[in-house]
């Protein structure tokens, strides 16, 4: 659905508001963005289980972070989860 939005760019560019093509453009961003909360929710559940993170953690992957910021939500816990790695395997200053 990307790609086809991309293509579709210019066009929608160049039509007049009331358009027919409106229409098109409208229901291909409603499916792109259900395609995205879908991916998201998929991405959310393979993460926890790849990582084996339960509820009570605090590096759980929440539902409502995940609707909310999908992609920056996924950034920030990644970079959480590995800068906690890294922190773990660094020897302590003796």
């Amino acid at each position: 659905m990307s790609y086809i939005s991309l293509v579709l760019f210019p066009v929608w560019i160049a039509v007049d508001e009331g358009h027919p093509v409106e229409a098109v453009r409208d229901l291909v961003s409603r499916i792109q963005w259900t395609l995205d909360v879908g991916w998201a929710f998929i991405a959310r559940n393979r993460l926890n289980t790849a990582y084996e993170i339960s509820e009570n953690d605090k590096e759980w992957f929440h539902g409502l972070w995940t609707f909310l910021f999908s992609q920056l939500y996924f950034n920030y816990k990644i970079n959480s989860i590995c800068e906690e790695s890294v922190e773990q395997v660094a020897p302590a200053d003796s």
